[in-house]
């Protein structure tokens, strides 16, 4: 054979090789994007999800100690004002909208949903308190596996 076919097999060898290592590279690289678009989209969507948990559980019963503290304070306050018109309504949004975010098929999520609904904020201190307080404690043991999620997603493991 001669020097140059020798030549020219080698550089076609080359090329063939650099094509190779090219779309290995390409396809490697597409797999981490994925993943990586993957992990950000995902633990993006769980984070909005924790964050409006929060913000309704938070107006619930700051709403809720509001009209409970007013009713204790002056009876006709929940029947005859206009603004405790407006926290109630705003209440009842904001329980509408964690309930509509529960998982039936979730234990905590079941109990959170009888919680929100057979809330009674027209009830002694004592009572509104304990109420309040296994609201608070439940909402924590529901968001802190889903905060691990995120996580664990923002770090690319999937579950």
């Amino acid at each position: 054979m001669s020097d140059e076919i020798i030549a020219a097999l080698i550089a076609v060898g080359g090329v063939i090789a650099s094509i190779l290592v090219t779309l290995l590279i390409d396809w490697l690289k597409t797999s981490f994007n994925y993943k990586d678009l993957y992990a950000r989209t995902v633990s993006g969507n769980r984070t909005e999800w924790i964050n409006v948990w929060r913000e309704n559980i938070a107006l619930f019963l700051a709403n809720a100690e509001t009209l409970q503290r007013c009713y204790h304070d002056k009876k006709d306050f929940p029947k005859d004002n206009p603004d405790a018109a407006l926290l109630y309504r705003d209440m009842i949004k904001a329980r509408t909208m964690v309930t509509s975010r529960l998982n039936t098929n979730e234990e905590n999520h079941v109990l959170m949903f009888r919680a929100l609904k057979n809330f009674e904020w027209n009830t002694d201190w004592e009572n509104f308190v304990t109420q309040r307080e296994f609201i608070e404690n439940l909402t924590r043991q529901i968001l802190k596996p889903e905060w691990e999620r995120v996580k664990d997603e923002a770090k690319g493991k999937h579950n």
